[in-house]
C-alpha cells in the first residue's frame, strides 16, 4: 500500500517538481553527513580552529558590555572594535597569531595520532602530500 501511494504521488508531480524534490533530498542527506562527520571529528578530539583578533576582542568585551539584548551588546562591541587604534588592535592580532601557532601544533600532533590509528581519511590534503614527498611546506 505504501509503494502504491508513493507511485501515485510521484505520477502527480511535474518534472520540475521531481527535480526540486531530488535536490531537496540530496541537500538533506549532505547536511546529515556533514553533521555526522563534524560530530565524529569532535569525538576524536580534533583541535578547534584558531580565533581571529576580532573574535578574541568580542569574547573579552561581550561580557563587559551593558546589559540588554545580545544584538545591542554586539553592535556596541563592534563599534568599539572599529574605533580601536591600530596599536590597540595589535595586542589582539598578536593573541590571534599565538592561537594560530597553538592550532598548528595541536593539528600536527592530532594528525600524527590519526595516522597511527589508521584514519588517514581525516588528514588534511596538504599534509598527505607532504608525507609522500618527505619535504615539509607550510
Amino acid at each position: 500500500a505504501y509503494k502504491e501511494e508513493i507511485n501515485r504521488l510521484q505520477e502527480q508531480l511535474t518534472p520540475s517538481q521531481m527535480v526540486s524534490l531530488e535536490k531537496e533530498i540530496t541537500q538533506k542527506t549532505f547536511k546529515k553527513e556533514s553533521i555526522n562527520k563534524k560530530r565524529e571529528l569532535t569525538m576524536l578530539g580534533k583541535p578547534k580552529r584558531p580565533r581571529s583578533a576580532y573574535n578574541i576582542f568580542i569574547s573579552e568585551c561581550f561580557q563587559e558590555a551593558k546589559d540588554g539584548p545580545s544584538q545591542v551588546k554586539l553592535k556596541t562591541v563592534n563599534e568599539n572594535w572599529k574605533n580601536l587604534s591600530s596599536s590597540q588592535k595589535q595586542v589582539y592580532i598578536q593573541l590571534a597569531n599565538d592561537d594560530k601557532i597553538r592550532y598548528y601544533n595541536e593539528m600536527k600532533s592530532w594528525e600524527e595520532q590519526m595516522i597511527e590509528v589508521g584514519r588517514n581519511d581525516l588528514i588534511r590534503r596538504k599534509v598527505k602530500h607532504q608525507a609522500k614527498d618527505g619535504t615539509e611546506e607550510c
